[in-house]
């Protein structure tokens, strides 16, 4: 039984992630996601300097702040954290060093732009950005079936924290953009063995 229990606990990250290809490519999609990111963040700044700057101010009764809170915490804190979870215990060091980067990358950015906009991180929240930056690296490497699953997690918990954190809309948009891109980048500049059709592993 202990021999088992073993072999069940050394396949649950066959069944999770996806079989990484023998070699690392670049792939049109993340060079779409670049630019659609670049796009974004760009524009999304650009209306927060022109003036849309105003955050939400949601009155929610306690049940419903509660809600929003536990989404906008699995969403964003919580994927984060799982994600590099998983990838130290399926042993993908590779991915959870450019995941990491990415993250950390994404929101020192945002870091950055807030201080130039001098709007403070409701206008660039760090943590939307690591998220998306994260994302684009971690739900590629999942088994087909959950990748949707996941992005679910992550717009929903990156739309519920606009409104517990009382976040500027375009500013938090731009911060997602700023992610996609930082992440669309990481896959171009060191490749990735992750993507196309990738089955789960039975």
């Amino acid at each position: 039984m202990q021999m088992t229990a073993l072999a069940q606990s050394g396949t649950w990250h066959t069944r999770l992630l996806a079989t990484p290809a023998p070699r690392r490519r670049r792939l049109p999609r993340d060079v779409v996601g670049a630019l659609l990111g670049a796009a974004i963040a760009a524009g999304g700044w650009l209306a927060v300097a022109a003036g849309s700057g105003t955050p939400v101010a949601a009155h929610l009764g306690p049940a419903v702040s509660w809600l929003v809170t536990l989404v906008a915490v699995a969403g964003t804190s919580v994927f984060l954290g799982v994600s590099v979870l998983v990838c130290a215990l399926a042993g993908r060091w590779s991915l959870l060093i450019r995941l990491i980067l990415a993250a950390g990358v994404a929101a020192v950015g945002c870091v950055a732009v807030a201080h130039g906009l001098g709007t403070g991180e409701q206008s660039a929240p760090p943590l939307v950005a690591a998220t998306f930056a994260g994302a684009m690296l971690v739900i590629r490497s999942l088994a087909v079936p959950v990748r949707a699953w996941s992005w679910a997690v992550v717009f929903a918990g990156a739309g519920a924290q606009v409104v517990a954190g009382g976040l500027v809309p375009a500013g938090a948009l731009a911060a997602a953009g700023l992610g996609t891109l930082i992440g669309a980048v990481m896959q171009l500049a060191f490749g990735t063995p992750y993507g196309g059709v990738a089955q789960v592993q039975r």
